[in-house]
């Protein structure tokens, strides 16, 4: 005699299959997960390459919405990422420079100290004695600042290549 089969020996198939949807209805947003803190993770080093002021979140949103909890992990970890690379490259570590202005028509009448904050400005005052700093106000060697200007002519200097693929458009200006 055949016996009914019971609706009981079924459960555990169906248990199974409920456990591996709740798994993987998730697993859906993962790629977009993904393509979201790629692009914030982008934008991120993009701000801190090129020191914007207000951060990574006002570069990348702006005051249009709040970031994501995917988009501020993702800030978080560019950061991080870019001190530890910043930390360890010295490629341009300028940050200012000093010279001293005696006041006469050569130096625009300035006199004292006068700070510059970029290397193209530091072209126009090159004749004149400067020392040079990094982020920390630490004096810059002669080797290390010598990289960063050519001489054009018995006159001129200008921006080495080296300089130009090494230091941000904030730290070379114009």
């Amino acid at each position: 005699m055949n016996r009914p089969q019971s609706l009981h020996a079924n459960k555990p198939l169906a248990a199974l299959l409920l456990i591996v949807a709740a798994y993987a209805l998730p697993s859906l947003g993962v790629a977009q997960e993904n393509d979201e803190y790629r692009a914030a993770y982008e934008c991120a080093m993009e701000s801190l390459k090129d020191e914007y002021p207000g951060g990574p979140a006002a570069f990348c949103v702006g005051n249009s919405r709040d970031p994501s909890a995917t988009e501020e992990k993702a800030y978080a970890d560019a950061e991080k990422a870019f001190l530890a690379s910043s930390k360890s490259s010295d490629a341009c570590p300028f940050a200012y420079a000093v010279w001293v202005g005696n006041g006469s028509r050569a130096d625009g009448f300035l006199e004292g100290p006068q700070r510059v904050d970029t290397l193209s400005e530091i072209l126009d005052y090159f004749g004149r004695p400067m020392a040079f700093f990094d982020q920390n106000g630490q004096q810059l060697s002669n080797e290390v600042v010598s990289k960063w200007f050519v001489k054009k002519d018995q006159y001129e200097y200008a921006l080495s290549d080296f300089a130009k693929q090494s230091c941000s458009p904030n730290k070379i200006g114009r």
